[in-house]
């Protein structure tokens, strides 16, 4: 009798169980999407700029006093382009920034804790002879000692500036603005004396502007007050 010729089945390979102890070489690797913590300094990072821009832009107050105060003035370690602004004086385009951005700045810094003291000012008037014929003009001198309190160390910081202001009379201006804009020009000195808008400070273009204006060959114009900002 002859025997029927098999047929060809596939060959059956037994699956191995992942089973506590036994062998899991087989068992099937799913692939796992790493997260990565959140960053806690970044994120405060993030929402310490969030809440400046706020404030700067838009005068929207809050709690500053949370941040550490190198992380504050890290963050104006280059002024915004958007903030600095260009006179032409004589001919000579000067850099500079508007005092109310200064005051902003180190309100920020400092939480509002700041007090500023005027130790001494003068005005005085004196002629000068310009290419038009002379006139007259008013110097206003003031000397303003500062204190700033950092909310985060408890620490107090003491800056002392000295800030003049030449000007000329005109119909919309009385001899008290030159004492007015010396004291607004302070708050920018107490700023640049923290390292603050060190990047548009132009030595050579400021001391060629300013003999100009003490001659009175040029006129510089008063800037903007807080209110104005």
């Amino acid at each position: 009798m002859t025997e029927e010729p098999k047929k060809w089945k596939p060959e059956e390979k037994p699956v191995k169980q992942a089973v506590a102890g036994k062998d899991y070489s087989l068992a099937p690797i799913v692939a796992t999407k790493q997260v990565t913590p959140p960053d806690p300094r970044r994120e405060g990072r993030q929402l310490m700029a969030k809440m400046a821009n706020a404030y700067i832009t838009s005068g929207i107050v809050s709690d500053f006093g949370q941040f550490p105060i190198y992380e504050k003035f890290a963050l104006f370690a280059r002024t915004p382009k958007k903030f600095i602004l260009t006179r032409q004086v004589g001919g000579i385009a000067v850099p500079y920034v508007n005092a109310g951005f200064a005051m902003k700045v180190l309100n920020f810094a400092f939480n509002f804790d700041i007090s500023q003291e005027i130790t001494d000012m003068k005005l005085v008037e004196t002629k000068v002879v310009t290419k038009n014929g002379p006139k007259t003009a008013y110097l206003g001198a003031v000397t303003c000692k500062f204190t700033f309190h950092d909310p985060c160390t408890n620490r107090d910081f003491v800056r002392t500036v000295r800030s003049s202001h030449q000007m000329f009379l005109s119909p919309a201006t009385t001899p008290d603005d030159a004492i007015k804009s010396a004291i607004s020009k302070s708050w920018t000195l107490a700023a640049k004396s923290f390292g603050l808008f060190g990047d548009i400070k132009d030595v050579d273009r400021e001391e060629e502007v300013q003999v100009k204006v003490e001659t009175g060959e040029i006129y510089q114009p008063k800037e903007k007050d807080f209110g104005e900002f």
